[in-house]
């Protein structure tokens, strides 16, 4: 595969979210030179987000499949700061694979260089997938980084499950994973960067009955912490149960509580301790094709009260017609911020489609609007009228009456 100054004018803009406990939003690939072989790319701890490269030049992307083995390689260069002579910086990918029947076996290596300022760098990585006896399966991962000053760090990831079964019965998993103070990589994604650990357990058990109302019930607990080394400052601490039951064919619902005890600074700088309480109720309503969702997340949190409510619902009509819609409302200290969305996908009538999405952040002072008609031609190409519009009130247009064309030989 190939791409030259690709083309996103035809892919759905990001959702407005938010996060709790300071972590990062990780946002799906959906650019059809990544995103057809992230399969290949992916590791335990993701080594390279792609979404990290964000204005690319032009990129090449090899891939080999086989039953036992896969290969993929990528090279990419892009614009470190849009429209300034000079600046680039440039990624190289490769990552085999092995494939067995209880042992896969992969590596990684990802070279970045960055002429703005002369840094380069180097992640290299090996991880496994392993079976162990009955259901349980164990996931290592080890990563050294290069770095440009010529030190080195290493990441270290060990992830333990034991698989659930359909029909019924316990599931559990543990996980550790630590990353050096100078473990360096740009397309690393993770929750707090490097210079800290987490540790995680958790185990439930899964009730699978043969009866007309609570055919399925899942209970489970756990623990999780995300600590910083260098000082033992606690990102996250606490523990969390969590229920979730299928009422009947078409109502189902799930509770989670949590107890957390992070660290923070005061105005003075001085390190405290809080006692988070929260918890969640999520009900969920099916009726045919159509599905109506609606949940409450909230309680004490870093020392005042949130309230999280939140509602979705996913409509068909006819098989021609598609809506779906969201909204999610945050109250916390001297926040107030309502997020919604709806999406539209309506076949107008054979291989013509009128596609819309809206989205507001009434808190960040955002909005955008993406519409987009598609004709369906000789090929399987599609003609595409694109109509971006974003801003507080809808003010900036970024395409205006823009027809793109694709062509499949």
């Amino acid at each position: 595969k190939s791409t030259y100054h690709t083309d996103e004018s035809t892919l759905e803009a990001d959702p407005f979210r938010f996060s709790f406990y300071g972590r990062p939003i990780f946002l799906q690939e959906k650019r059809p030179f990544f995103s057809k072989d992230l399969d290949l790319f992916n590791t335990p701890i993701n080594l390279f987000y792609t979404r990290a490269i964000s204005n690319i030049d032009y990129g090449f992307n090899y891939t080999y499949r086989s039953d036992k083995f896969k290969l993929g390689a990528v090279y990419v260069q892009e614009d470190t700061v849009p429209f300034l002579p000079g600046s680039r910086r440039t990624f190289i990918a490769a990552r085999p694979k092995f494939n067995f029947q209880d042992f896969n076996i992969g590596g990684l290596i990802v070279h970045t260089r960055d002429t703005l300022n002369g840094f380069k760098e180097t992640v290299v990585d090996v991880d496994a997938k392993i079976k162990g006896p009955s259901r349980f399966w164990l996931i290592p991962q080890f990563a050294h980084s290069f770095n440009a000053d010529g030190s080195g760090a290493n990441m270290y990831n060990a992830y333990l499950f034991y698989e659930s079964n359909s029909n019924g019965g316990p599931f559990m998993d543990a996980y550790y994973a630590r990353y050096d103070s100078n473990f360096n990589a740009s397309t690393l994604f993770n929750n707090y960067g490097n210079d800290y650990d987490e540790i995680s357990f958790n185990g439930g058990y899964q009730f699978v009955r043969n009866t007309k109302t609570f055919s399925n019930i899942s209970l489970n607990a756990g623990y999780y912490r995300a600590r910083r080394m260098s000082d033992g400052f606690n990102y996250q601490n606490g523990v969390n149960f969590n229920a979730y039951y299928k009422v009947n064919g078409w109502l189902s619902a799930s509770h989670f509580i949590s107890y957390d005890r992070p660290d923070d600074f005061d105005i003075n700088n001085n390190k405290i301790t809080y006692d988070n309480l929260l918890g969640e109720t999520f009900v969920k309503v099916l009726f045919g094709s159509n599905s109506v969702s609606a949940g409450f997340y909230g309680g004490k949190y870093f020392g005042s009260t949130l309230y999280n409510p939140y509602a979705n619902f996913d409509f068909s009509f006819f098989g021609r017609l598609r809506l779906l819609g969201s909204y999610n409302y945050r109250e916390f200290a001297d926040v107030k911020q309502s997020i919604y969305s709806i999406k539209l996908d309506l076949k107008v009538f054979d291989k013509l489609y009128l596609r819309s999405y809206f989205q507001k952040d009434t808190y960040g002072r955002r909005a955008l609007w993406n519409t987009m008609v598609q004709y369906e031609f000789f090929g399987g190409s599609n003609v595409y009228l694109v109509l971006n519009l974003d801003g507080d009130r809808l003010q900036y247009t970024r395409r205006y009456f823009k027809v793109s064309y694709e062509f499949n030989f």
